[in-house]
C-alpha cells in the first residue's frame, strides 16, 4: 500500500473523519486529503504523532516491511561479521558503512562498526601509525557514545561499554572507563550465571556446561595477564616465573580437556607453547625450546584442520558443540607460528633437523583464513 492508502485505512478503522484528523494534527483538511490521494506528504515532524495516534510505528506508516527490513539488516551484519571474524576489517568496514547508509540508526550495525574501528585502531597503534590510530580510536568512541545515547537494547549497550572501557583506559578521560565499568552488572548476576538456575533437564545441563566453559576461558586468560607493572615500576613476575605461569596454563587446560579435545583452546595452547619455546631458546635450553615449538605446531595444525568443528568428548564438556571462533588477524595459526620462528631468538636451533621438520610441516598449511 502507498502512504495515502495506509493513512486512509487507519483513519477509517479509527472511525475518524478527515476534518477530525486535521484538527488533531493542527493541519488543514485539504492537507489530509492530499496525503490520502498521494499528492502530498506530511512534514517529517508529523510522522511520530501520526504513528502514536493510530498505535503503529513510523516504519508502518511509510510502508516499510519490518520483517524484510530486519532480514536485510541481519544479512548485512552476517556478511560483514564473516570478514571481521577472520581479521578482514577493511572489507567488513565497507559492508557496514554501506549498510548504515541504508539503515542509519541501526545500533547493532553501529556496534559492529565500532568493533571494526577498535581493532583497526589497535593494528594502526602496533604499526606506530599515530594519525591513523587516532582516527579509528575517535571513530570507535563516537560510535560507542552514540549507542549509549540512543540504544535501549542492553546487549548492544553492554558490548559498546566493553570496547569504550578499553579505549578510554589510557586516555585523558580514564575516569570515564571506570565509570562505565562500574555501571555494568557483576559476573554473579550475569545472564550466564542466572540462566542455569532458571532451567531444568537437558537445558540446565547445557547452560551449566557453557558457564563452566566460559569460566575456564576467563581463568586461563586471566593467568596469562597477571604479569602487570606494579606501582614500584617493576613487573610482578620474573621471566622464569612467567614461564612457570605458562606451565600452569598448559596443565590447567589439559586437566579440563583430558581427551585432548581442546577445540578453540588449541589456538591458546599454540600461543602459550610458542612463548615457552622463545623463553627456553633465549636461556639456551635448546631441547625444551624444540619441545615447546613442536607442541605449538601440533596445536596450530590441529586448530586449522578441525576448525573448531568437532563436539567435545572430555567429561566436563562431553557432547557440547565446539561453536564458532573469531580472530583479529588474517593469517592462520601455521602462518603466525612460522613468522615467529623467523625471530633471531631461534638462531641457535634454526639449522637443526627438528626445527626444519617443524618449519616444513607448518609451511604445508600456512596461509590466510577463509571467510
Amino acid at each position: 500500500m502507498t502512504f495515502g492508502q495506509i493513512i486512509k485505512k487507519l483513519r477509517r478503522d479509527a472511525d475518524m473523519t478527515q476534518e477530525r484528523l486535521a484538527e488533531v494534527l493542527s493541519v488543514s483538511a485539504q492537507a489530509v486529503s492530499r496525503w490520502e490521494t498521494d499528492t502530498g506528504m506530511p512534514d517529517v515532524s508529523l510522522l511520530p504523532p501520526l504513528a502514536n495516534l493510530f498505535g503503529v510505528t513510523t516504519d508502518y506508516l511509510l510502508g516499510v516491511d519490518i520483517t524484510k527490513k530486519d532480514e536485510n539488516i541481519d544479512a548485512i551484519r552476517e556478511k560483514a561479521n564473516a570478514y571481521s571474524d577472520r581479521g578482514y576489517f577493511a572489507e567488513a568496514r565497507e559492508i557496514l558503512e554501506q549498510g548504515l547508509k541504508q539503515y542509519p540508526n541501526n545500533y547493532r550495525m553501529m556496534r559492529d562498526l565500532m568493533y571494526v574501528s577498535f581493532y583497526q585502531y589497535r593494528a594502526a597503534s602496533d604499526a606506530k601509525d599515530t594519525e591513523l590510530a587516532e582516527k579509528y580510536k575517535s571513530e570507535a568512541i563516537d560510535l560507542g557514545e552514540a549507542i549509549l545515547a540512543g540504544s535501549t537494547e542492553d546487549r548492544t549497550r553492554h558490548s559498546a561499554v566493553q570496547i569504550l572501557c578499553f579505549l578510554y583506559k589510557n586516555s585523558e578521560n580514564a575516569k570515564r572507563a571506570v565509570e562505565l565499568a562500574e555501571s555494568m552488572p557483576s559476573m554473579a548476576i550475569s545472564r550466564d550465571f542466572l540462566l542455569p538456575d532458571l532451567t531444568d533437564g537437558d537445558r540446565r545441563y547445557e547452560k551449566t556446561q557453557r558457564k563452566v566453559f566460559d569460566l575456564v576461558q576467563f581463568l586461563e586468560v586471566a593467568i596469562g595477564g597477571m604479569n602487570v607493572k606494579l606501582d614500584s615500576g617493576e613487573y610482578a613476575y620474573t621471566s622464569e616465573m612467567r614461564a612457570a605461569l605458562r606451565d600452569k596454563q598448559i596443565a590447567f587446560l589439559h586437566l579440563m580437556f583430558e581427551n585432548g579435545d581442546f577445540g578453540f583452546f588449541d589456538t591458546h595452547l599454540h600461543y602459550i607453547h610458542k612463548n615457552q619455546a622463545m623463553y627456553y631458546a633465549k636461556v639456551g635450553d635448546n631441547e625444551k625450546a624444540i619441545e615447546h615449538l613442536r607442541h605449538a605446531a601440533e596445536h596450530a595444525l590441529r586448530f586449522i584442520k578441525h576448525m573448531n568443528k568437532e563436539p567435545y568428548t572430555s567429561l566436563l564438556f562431553r557432547n557440547m558443540p565446539a561453536g564458532s571462533f573469531a580472530t583479529t588477524g588474517t593469517n592462520n595459526d601455521a602462518a603466525e607460528l612460522l613468522n615467529s620462528m623467523r625471530q633471531p631468538v631461534f638462531d641457535n636451533i634454526r639449522d637443526t633437523e627438528a626445527f626444519k621438520s617443524i618449519r616444513d610441516e607448518l609451511s604445508a598449511y600456512a596461509g590466510k583464513w577463509d571467510v
